[in-house]
C-alpha cells in the first residue's frame, strides 16, 4: 500500500503542477485507485493545455522505454541535476519515481476536450 499512496501523492502533484487551472481557480480532475488482481489499479485523469500534454505523453513513453536499472540512473541523475533529469526537461524526480514504482508501463492517453484543452489519462499498476 505504500508504493500505491506514493504513485497517488506523485500524480495528484503532477495535476496541481501541470493541470488547467479555469477562471475561478479550479482544476478539473478524477482520481480512482482500484485494488485488482494485478496490483493496486490508478486511474487519474485532468485537463491540460494541449502542448504540455504532449510534452508529457513523450516524456512518459520515453520513461516507459527504460528498464528498472536505466530509471534508477535517471533518478539518481535527477537527484544530482537539482530534481530533474536533464535528459527529460521537466521530468523530474515524481514522475521517474512513479515509473520505478509501477508494475509495467505508465499508459498515458490525452484527446481533446469541447474545451479546446486535453483530456489526459493516466493509469498506473502498483504491485504489493
Amino acid at each position: 500500500m505504500k508504493r500505491a499512496t506514493f504513485v497517488l501523492i506523485e500524480a495528484i502533484q503532477n495535476v496541481l503542477h501541470h493541470g488547467h487551472i479555469d477562471d475561478r481557480g479550479d482544476i478539473t480532475l478524477y482520481l480512482t485507485l482500484e485494488n485488482t488482481p494485478l496490483g493496486y489499479q490508478l486511474h487519474c485523469g485532468n485537463l491540460m493545455e494541449e502542448d504540455t500534454a504532449s510534452q508529457l505523453t513523450e516524456r512518459i513513453g520515453e520513461l516507459n522505454n527504460l528498464s528498472h536499472s536505466e530509471l534508477r540512473k535517471a533518478y539518481i541523475d535527477a537527484l544530482c541535476q537539482g530534481g530533474q533529469d536533464v535528459r527529460f526537461g521537466n521530468a523530474g524526480l515524481g514522475l521517474i519515481s512513479m515509473a520505478k514504482r509501477t508494475a509495467g508501463p505508465i499508459e498515458f492517453e490525452s484527446v481533446p476536450h469541447d474545451s479546446g484543452l486535453q483530456m489526459v489519462t493516466l493509469t498506473a499498476t502498483i504491485q504489493g
